[in-house]
């Protein structure tokens, strides 16, 4: 393995073209949980709000209703988005009366979007899957903004179809993305999703630890390993600018297969829980890893 510094003016246009490329908005969903904190109760609300997260879904199936209005409490104490999942109307009303117009309806059906719409200004999001551009559009701007597309196939949303949404002021959420997708959020122009594992880009915690490296060149099976020892909850937020292939390993067994020719960045957000967090880095091919930063956040 050797290290050097090399296409410092790539490296300034990547910088400047990934600033153009928001990061999704990460909706914590269920809240976050470990093995002594179940999903969608009080506690993973609180734990969520402790993590970074700014907003979390209250899957309403999975909840009583007394545990809904503890839930919505505590965002609202917390200043955190609830997203409510839900097809019944009652729920959606109570949380009105709580959060006023700060929160988020998740519903599968026009019909409830639009008795939702008479009474709140809330963001309201509908499930769509394999729908087209001209479609989605013609839906959305029947409910009235804000509002915007959810789907738990996000490999249906095209760059295009994330486009022309994004034109007409409609968001597009990825739902339940499997590991590795979310490094095409930002590519494609998804601007919201909603998951179990992912961790926010920006957050309000104070990172625990950073672990960078800069201008290395790797060889096919040169390895970076790193290892935390004493965290057990937290999340990491991992950036890359660099040329060829590589993969990325984290807890052994989250995969990221990422490919690159130095013009975006390439980035991976993932939360851990009851387990000491580990990274394992192997380039595929010879690859110029221009610039890596690990941001390590930890709640204790």
């Amino acid at each position: 393995m050797r290290k050097i510094f090399f296409f410092i003016p790539l490296l300034l246009i990547t910088l400047s073209l990934s600033a153009q490329q928001p990061m999704p908005f990460v909706t914590a969903h269920g809240g976050c949980w470990t093995k002594e904190i179940p999903a969608n109760s009080p506690e993973a609300m609180a734990l969520a709000k402790k993590m970074g997260y700014r907003a979390v879904s209250i899957d309403t199936k999975q909840a009583a209703d007394a545990d809904i209005k503890k839930m919505l409490k505590i965002c609202k104490k917390n200043s955190l988005m609830p997203m409510i999942e839900s097809d019944r109307t009652a729920v959606f009303k109570l949380a009105q009366k709580t959060m006023g117009n700060r929160w988020i309806c998740l519903t599968s059906t026009d019909s409830i979007a639009k008795k939702v719409r008479s009474f709140s200004k809330c963001e309201i999001l509908v499930n769509m899957d394999n729908v087209t551009p001209q479609d989605a559009v013609k839906r959305l701007s029947a409910i009235g903004l804000p509002c915007g597309l959810s789907t738990t196939r996000p490999e249906s949303l095209s760059k295009s179809l994330c486009l022309q949404l994004r034109a007409n002021g409609f968001e597009t959420q990825a739902v339940l993305f499997k590991p590795a997708y979310e490094v095409q959020a930002t590519l494609q122009g998804i601007t919201r999703t909603l998951s179990d594992y992912a961790f926010p880009y920006t957050t309000n915690i104070n990172p625990t630890d950073n672990w960078a490296v800069t201008g290395q060149v790797m060889e096919a099976k040169d390895e970076l390993n790193k290892q935390w020892d004493k965290y057990q909850h937290g999340g990491l937020v991992l950036r890359f600018w660099f040329r060829g292939a590589i993969m990325v390993i984290i807890n052994g067994e989250k995969k990221y297969s990422l490919i690159s020719n130095g013009d975006s960045m390439q980035y991976i957000s993932t939360r851990f829980t009851d387990t000491a967090p580990t990274i394992r880095i192997v380039a595929a091919l010879d690859t110029e890893l221009a610039e890596m930063e690990v941001t390590l956040y930890t709640v204790e």
